[in-house]
């Protein structure tokens, strides 16, 4: 499942070319094989207001749809505003309300310093690698 913004709106400076548009996948497998355990999702360029519309019915859906622990990788993620924040936080507290986890991962620098510096660590954790998200589920989901 893939969903992307229109890239039509490029006037912002943290707007790029088509490359930067927001995307979302659902990863429904782990090395090849199923993994019922928690949802696995990628998210890749900017969540900015195009990019939170383009995305956010697909990842409310595969994030809350599984009632399962969460993996979020923002290897690709070039921008987060306060509507992406939003939309993690609003995530994030319903996967409590299940006690189950919302674990971000491989964040870029600015991204991860902004969501630490907001103190959101009642309803996400942030972590560097997937390796170390994966072993946290495996722990607590």
């Amino acid at each position: 499942m893939t969903d992307s913004a229109d890239p039509s709106n490029n006037d912002s400076s943290h707007s790029g070319p088509a490359a930067d548009r927001a995307m979302l996948e659902v990863l429904h497998a782990v090395d090849g094989e199923p993994d019922d355990r928690c949802t696995r999702i990628a998210l890749r360029g900017a969540l900015d207001l195009d990019g939170v519309q383009a995305i956010e019915a697909s990842f409310t859906a595969a994030v809350l749809a599984r009632h399962r622990a969460t993996i979020v990788d923002g290897s690709q993620l070039t921008f987060l505003s306060s509507l992406g924040i939003s939309l993690l936080v609003s995530a994030g507290r319903t996967l409590r309300s299940r006690q189950k986890p919302l674990v971000l991962c491989e964040l870029r620098p600015e991204i991860e310093s902004m969501l630490r510096a907001l103190r959101l660590e009642t309803l996400m954790t942030i972590v560097a690698t997937r390796a170390d998200a994966e072993a946290l589920v495996a722990r607590v989901g």
